[in-house]
């Protein structure tokens, strides 16, 4: 899971397409970034097993502080991301995600 995603997203005012960047990924943490249109996520906590990840994903936007809980699986021998997060705005809704590992 360690790497770099290209993701495209759907879902009510969910942002259309992210850069996710995993630097650590086991069974009591993941760590990396989100790119939020202009500004920088911070992915905290989170658990790994192999194929299954969950994180919280914290940022900024708008002045407000919102949080995503992501959870993701990997496929396609781990090239490839897809799964769905739930954001603190409740008119963010039904964000589902997929996408390869960037090259």
């Amino acid at each position: 899971m360690v790497g770099t995603w290209k993701i495209t997203v759907q879902g009510q005012n969910c942002a259309p397409a992210q850069i996710v960047r995993i630097s650590a990924a086991s069974a009591s943490v993941v760590d990396g970034t989100t790119n939020v249109d202009d500004g920088y996520g911070t992915i905290v906590g989170g658990s790994f097993d192999g194929v299954n990840a969950t994180f919280t994903n914290k940022f900024i936007w708008d002045g407000r502080r919102q949080t995503e809980k992501w959870k993701a699986t990997l496929s396609r021998n781990g090239n490839y991301i897809k799964g769905s997060y739930k954001n603190t705005d409740p008119k963010i809704a039904g964000c589902r995600f997929s996408g390869p590992r960037a090259r």
